[in-house]
């Protein structure tokens, strides 16, 4: 995987835990985070 590409996969993170919290959820799993990036690595 690219430097690139693993940093979209970071910034696809970090947006995805905020907008988790700003929902009023509690912090993400690192399980929830790991299977969302695993999901949207396979839709590129």
């Amino acid at each position: 995987m690219s430097v690139s590409s693993r940093l979209s996969v970071a910034a696809h993170d970090l947006t995805r835990i905020g907008r988790h919290q700003r929902r009023g959820h509690e912090v993400a799993t690192s399980e929830q985070i790991a299977a969302t990036s695993s999901r949207s690595m396979t839709a590129c």
